[in-house]
């Protein structure tokens, strides 16, 4: 694929330095894995037989790692694929700095600069934590480094290299979605041919070919994604485009679609690349300077003049996608790839050059050192990964766990935790895969079983004093173990006081003193008055067993909801197996069956008032549809389509000029609602319930961090609160219901 020479077939000392590099970088970065554990969507898909929306940027990832894990099942391996995964994106890595030696290597004399430039890249941040990280950006960095490299010859590029190039280009935007940016490259690459032979036909020849490959093989990722994960067309017509776009973007306001702003990208885009590879961007400077100066003395090759081509060309073409489309990415450093190459190349043979190099290499290249050394064997920096590890050292088997906010899922990947979510309504995260208590006497009483039946009951306070500002969901990982929708601390600081005042007021008490290494505070929850009465258990139902709601779960639509259903499902058997004959166990499986509406034989499983159950977010037994203006006591149903309330919600603030949605959640209550909406300029709170005649109260809203108090109308918010897709409910007093 690559052309040897004679120059790139003799060893040279650049060789020997590059290769004891290589080895001392693939051994540190696997002593560091696993790396990285706050990122795992990818495996939890691939484990848990989910799917993420971000997935349709990155469409065989997935796919990819099932293959993996196949192959590993042929020798025997079963476990948890993080360190497989990991180490297959080291050997990608490394793989992809062999083959840019190997390119410089075929200009003679280059080999020393190669090594010291190749070096100096693969210890940049970005380029670093894509070898050590289980994202897809290793295999997308090795895909692009062979599309590259085929149209960097010494000879004329013929259509059929260009066709070849077209189909590594579509692989790497199979794992990544901006290798498309490879296309206009490939374009001005073929424009720019220093063929003395070019005409236009040969020039649409070279662009055909490479978009032929590039548009088949793309269609095929998709097209295995589509597969692999069970999407039909329903999916299709009941999507937004909007709300997953939304989704993919994952960090707010780094899209010019959502920022709005020219200068806002450019900062942001700047910031990333100085964090991913600011040492190397700053020698692609002097390189571009020095590159000028050298064309203006002495004419290149056609050989330097493609190798020039081609990394101006991926380096606009890139930067271009992640400016309009996400400038706050862990790619952005792909635009970066050849660079180290063409450097090599400037400076061969002149050790002036290379005394260059090295001085202004230094400064930043000690830092990405030392920051490589202080990330800590194993992952023992890794936030996350610390924190699951003390509470797996702090918790026996029977022990529970208590977040006040949805536990992250990395804290259940490497081994069952007994943990449920306290609230005072509905769970924190709408994708919640463990129970939700509530402060009162039914948990008091499930807390006093547990702890007769040998358990401790350990309360997570969560952090009260950070802002979780970036990457919301990453940032608030570092700080704490469980997902709350408040991201300024002023706002999250009562909440949490809140539960734990509920906590104490139903006669708890909540002893601190518990931290973990990285000073994240836990609390033993004991009885205050243990003599005091315990309120009656919950009396035995026939219901269905965890297991089989999975399997109902999984029978029907398999959407995301479902999967996630299922997945809580399953973590209900785990909890079943770790404390067996739990009284309140049936009040989980029924607030499940509420949640899901799961059929049998095609008809809904009942949902059911269980005695003694804390039932508040339950709908009462049997209900009727009610309209506007009738009589009578209106309870809020379930928010059964979460969707259809996101879709409307994003209209709403979209028709009133309030700029994006970020975030949003509901919670209702019988006939209370809390709606809490965050956009990019602040937060709104609004509290409400439903009247007699099913219409909505005057609204009480709050603002806050910075959004103004009038942006809003009382007019314009009752009609958001009118129009809510959630169905309202009057109960039918029945034989079975007085």
């Amino acid at each position: 694929m690559l052309a040897g020479t004679h120059t790139e077939r003799r060893l040279e000392p650049g060789d020997v330095i590059f290769a004891c590099f290589l080895v001392a970088y693939g051994a540190i970065s696997i002593s560091r894995i696993p790396f990285d554990f706050t990122d795992l969507c990818y495996l939890f898909s691939l484990e848990q037989g989910r799917w993420a929306p971000q997935e349709w940027v990155h469409p065989i990832y997935v796919p990819t790692l099932r293959v993996l894990s196949g192959v590993l099942a042929l020798f025997g391996y079963h476990g948890h694929m993080l360190v497989p995964v990991e180490l297959l994106n080291v050997a990608a890595a490394t793989t992809a700095f062999v083959l840019l030696y190997r390119l410089a290597r075929r200009f003679p004399g280059s080999s020393l600069a190669a090594a010291v430039a190749l070096g100096v890249t693969a210890l940049c941040t970005g380029f670093w934590h894509a070898a050590v990280r289980p994202t897809p950006y290793a295999p997308a960095l090795l895909c692009q480094t062979l599309a590259l490299s085929l149209l960097v010859s010494e000879n004329p590029v013929p259509p059929r290299r260009y066709a070849l190039a077209g189909v590594l280009a579509a692989l790497s935007m199979g794992f990544h979605a901006a290798a498309m940016a490879l296309a206009p490259a490939a374009v001005v690459c073929a424009c720019f041919e220093p063929d003395p032979e070019r005409t236009p036909r040969a020039t649409f020849d070279r662009i055909l070919a490479f978009g032929t490959g590039m548009l088949a093989t793309a269609a095929a990722c998709w097209m295995v994604f589509v597969t692999y994960n069970g999407i039909g067309l329903s999916y299709f017509r009941d999507q937004d485009f909007w709300s997953a776009f939304t989704t993919i973007e994952q960090v707010p306001n780094t899209s010019i679609y959502t920022s709005g702003s020219v200068t806002t990208q450019l900062s942001s885009y700047a910031a990333t690349m100085s964090f991913q590879a600011g040492v190397l961007v700053r020698l692609a400077i002097v390189l571009a300077i020095v590159v000028v100066l050298r064309r203006l003395r002495t004419p290149a090759t056609p050989f330097e003049h493609r190798l020039t081509t081609t990394t101006a060309a991926n380096f606009a073409a890139v930067t271009g996608f992640f400016l309009i489309n996400n400038t706050h990415n862990g790619f952005n450093f792909a635009s970066l790839t050849l660079v180290p190459v063409l450097l090599a190349v400037t400076i061969r043979d002149s050790w002036v050059g290379l005394a260059a190099l090295v001085l202004l290499a230094v400064p930043g290249t000690d830092n990405n050192i030392i920051r490589i050394v202080n990330s800590g064997a194993q992952g023992a920096n890794d936030p996350q990964l610390a924190e699951v590890r003390f509470l797996q050292t702090l918790l026996g088997p029977r022990d529970v766990l208590i977040t006040p906010g949805s536990p992250f899922p990395e804290m259940l990947y490497l081994s069952h935790v007994n943990v449920v979510e306290l609230s005072a309504a509905a769970p924190s995260h709408p994708a919640a895969e463990v129970p939700v208590v509530r402060p009162g006497a039914v948990l008091r009483a499930r807390i006093a079983w547990w702890l007769a039946h040998g358990a401790r009951v350990i309360y997570a306070l969560g952090d009260e004093s950070t802002d979780f500002t970036g990457d919301v969901t990453g940032a608030e990982k570092e700080h704490q173990i469980f997902w709350r929708p408040e991201i300024a601390a002023r706002e999250r600081a009562p909440a949490l006081r809140g539960l734990r005042v509920a906590l104490e007021a139903a006669g708890l008490e909540v002893r601190e003193g518990l931290a973990s290494p990285r000073g994240c505070r836990y609390a033993e929850i004991r009885l205050r008055e243990p003599s005091a009465p315990i309120a009656p258990l919950p009396v035995p139902a026939t219901l269905p067993s965890p297991d089989e709601l999975r399997a109902l779960f999984l029978s029907g639509t398999v959407d995301g909801s479902a999967r996630e259903l299922a997945r809580r499902a399953q973590f209900l058997a785990e909890l079943d197996a770790a404390i067996p004959d739990d009284p309140w166990r049936s009040c989980d499986v029924m607030d499940l069956v509420c949640q899901g509406q799961p059929r049998r034989d095609g008809r809904p499983l009942e949902c059911l008032q269980l005695p003694h159950c804390d039932t508040r977010a339950l709908p009462p037994p049997v209900m009727e549809p009610a309209s506007d203006g009738t009589g009578g006591t209106c309870f809020w149903g379930p928010v059964a389509d979460r969707k259809a309330v996101e879709e409307y919600v994003t209209e709403w603030v979209r028709n009133h000029g309030l700029g994006q949605l970020s975030n949003w959640g509901l919670e209702v209550n019988r006939e209370a609602a809390k709606m809490t909406v965050i956009l990019a300029d602040g937060t709104l709170v609004l509290k409400w319930h439903l009247l007699d005649g099913c219409i909505p109260s005057p609204v009480d809203a709050q603002t806050s961090d910075g959004l103004s108090a009038d942006a809003i109308s009382a007019d314009q918010l009752h009609e958001l609160v009118a129009g809510l897709p959630v169905q309202r409910v009057r109960p039918i007093l029945g034989p079975n219901h007085r």
